[in-house]
């Protein structure tokens, strides 16, 4: 065993009949198989460690880690699929936020624009009043314009 190896398992491992080592912790598997399989040219994941190196406790305790290690996995997806449905939901109401205070300011806009049109139609009535009560007064003085020359020609 080499110092990277011995300082791997941390005095973790014992040696069983046939001389073979046998890993007395999880950990110290974690940590070595990995270690081992990358020495062979395979990837952690695909990294078994040969059965005849383990104890039956070891063996179950393997298996019932990598079944926990599946569901959580699948809790994981679960989560990420959550959270992506989260996200959009998030940029749907920030768009909807969005657009209501765009409406608002529309609506506050055409609040306003309503305020100076009354306004202007109120302007517009007074106008016209002003303007029917100028066309009484002036078609008054044309009448009695009229009326004076015509007293006038007849005097003279």
């Amino acid at each position: 065993m080499n110092d990277f190896e011995a300082s791997a398992t941390n005095g973790a491992s014992m040696h069983n009949d046939t001389g073979q080592k046998v890993f007395t912790s999880v950990a110290a598997e974690a940590v070595f198989v990995p270690m081992m399989a990358a020495s062979r040219g395979l990837s952690a994941p695909d990294a078994v460690p040969p059965a005849a190196c383990m104890t039956s406790d070891m063996l179950d305790e393997l298996v019932t880690l990598r079944e926990e290690n599946a569901a959580l996995r699948e809790e994981l997806d679960d989560v990420k699929a959550s959270f992506a449905e989260t996200l959009a939901d998030n940029e749907n109401m920030g768009r909807v936020i969005d657009a209501a205070d765009q409406l608002k300011a529309a609506m506050d806009e055409a609040k306003r624009l309503r305020a100076v049109a009354d306004s202007a139609e109120r302007m517009l009535r007074a106008k016209s009043g002003e303007v029917a009560e100028a066309i009484r007064t002036a078609k008054y003085w044309k009448n009695r314009a009229e009326k004076a020359e015509k007293l006038y020609n007849a005097a003279v």
